[in-house]
């Protein structure tokens, strides 16, 4: 069976503005993630914890770098973010990274 479907790599750029893009949409919806915030504990602090770590990633990588760097670094900023904001399971993270250092 032939496929159709074909396949485009993504640059860094477009990664790099879609985060952006991303960064744009959560912290206008900040307070409505927060007011959602049920699982796994209720705390009212999604939102502002999806803003300050997309923030992070933005800020510590550059629409320069290839889609592979630009992982690695977002991945990085992640899980700083995690660990300064004392987040039990970084893991999802971490799920990229071995993907990008086997190519």
């Amino acid at each position: 069976m032939t496929s159709n479907i074909k396949s485009k790599l993504i640059s860094g750029e477009e990664m790099y503005g879609w985060f952006s893009m991303g960064l744009s949409e959560v912290q206008t919806n900040r307070k409505y993630l927060n007011s959602i915030n049920l699982f796994p504990i209720a705390d009212g602090d999604t939102g502002s914890n999806m803003a300050m770590t997309i923030k992070a990633m933005v800020e510590t990588t550059s629409k320069k770098l290839s889609f592979s760097e630009m992982i690695k670094t977002f991945a990085k900023a992640v899980n700083v973010c995690e660990l300064a904001k004392g987040q039990i399971a970084p893991s999802h993270s971490q799920v990229p990274v071995p993907w990008v250092l086997k190519r």
